[in-house]
């Protein structure tokens, strides 16, 4: 699902049926999406959004207050 710094497809597609995937990157930023988790949002209708963690959470709050169906996932370090 994820190595070290990386979400792969598997990750991404733990979050089906939501409209939104809120990707929080770490507090530096330093985890980046693969390119099959890339490519696979798109066919499966999700809209992804990779912020740094804290931007994340804060996103996550606002679309959760604007009745989105929101699946997130943080990395933390």
């Amino acid at each position: 699902m994820f190595d070290s710094h990386s979400f792969k497809k598997e990750g991404v597609e733990e979050l089906k049926g939501a409209e939104v995937a809120v990707i929080g990157l770490g507090t530096s930023a330093r985890t980046h999406l693969s390119e099959a988790a890339k490519d696979y949002a798109p066919e499966s209708h999700l809209e992804l959004l990779l912020l740094p963690s804290r931007e994340a959470a804060s996103r996550l709050s606002q679309l959760i207050e604007r009745g989105k169906r929101v699946a997130a996932i943080f990395y933390i370090i």
